[in-house]
């Protein structure tokens, strides 16, 4: 039987590319990795090119674009960079549309998020993939999933934000771990396996709707880098830095998961301090 194609539009960043490695996803489906150095969708030459490289019936993983977006620049560049492939996508009969989208979306609350909590992001960065998500929702695709994960972490993000990657690396590298304040903003963190393993079994099984991508477990930083410094059987690791302007989302970002739970029956989630109980993070010194 020939097996259907799957796109993967910004495959050399951290979610695509390890949904692109997936032995599910290359066991199932034709992969076609469309990362920016291959396929600039900045470029209304793009449009074109995607015009004959899309066909009916293809599976469309969306993650392509410029993030976090920060300022104005970034926003309209997001938007278009959706826009020149909702362009591409005319007459065409796609089987499934997966969108990576942020849990920046949903209103500041100290309640517990769930997929109808209200959705009015105090970001640009929200903005942006509300924005993108009401585009997508306005399709000609009869199914859609939209995929708000929270906070996720794994050893293959280039990224150096705030939060436990970097407290892993800098720990390994001889480095303090520097928090905010005093470290007491309680965020939910999960291992981009499990993100992965959500989206997969969404591919395959076309489900459609928004799902937002938590453990339900949060915990503070200061919690997760004393953890860390122990882990790696460090003392005195942890500093605190000053904080700037007020705690972001609250202080609190907490999940109501019941949604992935029902729709995603016998996928782990794993939480930060699960992962840091368990494994001996010899995967953070390879990479």
């Amino acid at each position: 039987m020939k097996k259907k194609r799957c796109l993967i539009f910004g495959a050399n960043g951290f979610i695509a590319n390890n949904f692109s490695k997936n032995r599910k996803i290359r066991s199932n489906f034709k992969v076609i990795d469309l990362p920016k150095t291959k396929l600039n969708l900045l470029d209304k030459k793009s449009i074109f090119k995607l015009k004959k490289i899309i066909k009916d019936e293809d599976y469309i993983f969306f993650a392509a674009g410029e993030a976090p977006a920060k300022n104005l620049e970034q926003l309209y560049n997001n938007i278009k960079i959706l826009n020149n492939l909702i362009k591409s996508l005319k007459n065409k009969k796609i089987e499934y549309f997966l969108y990576i989208s942020s849990d920046a979306v949903y209103k500041d609350t100290r309640k517990r998020i769930n997929e109808n909590s209200e959705l009015k992001p105090n970001s640009i960065h929200g903005i942006m993939h509300l924005c993108r998500e009401e585009m997508i929702k306005n399709l000609e695709i009869d199914k859609v999933g939209i995929f708000r994960p929270t906070l996720i972490f794994g050893p293959s993000d280039p990224h150096g934000g705030y939060g436990p990657n970097k407290f892993i690396r800098d720990v390994l590298n001889n480095k303090k771990i520097k928090l905010f304040g005093k470290g007491e903003e309680l965020r939910d963190h999960i291992k981009i396996d499990s993100v992965v393993d959500i989206m997969v079994e969404a591919f395959l099984k076309k489900k459609r709707g928004q799902f937002n991508i938590a453990t339900g477990k949060t915990f503070s930083f200061y919690k997760i880098a004393k953890k860390i410094e122990k882990k790696l059987q460090k003392n005195k690791f942890v500093k605190f830095k000053k904080r700037v302007g007020p705690l972001p989302h609250l202080g609190l970002r907490q999940f109501n998961i019941t949604k992935i739970k029902k729709n995603f029956k016998g996928i782990k989630t794993i939480h930060i301090m699960n992962y840091l109980d368990k494994e001996d993070l010899n995967e953070y010194k390879k990479n």
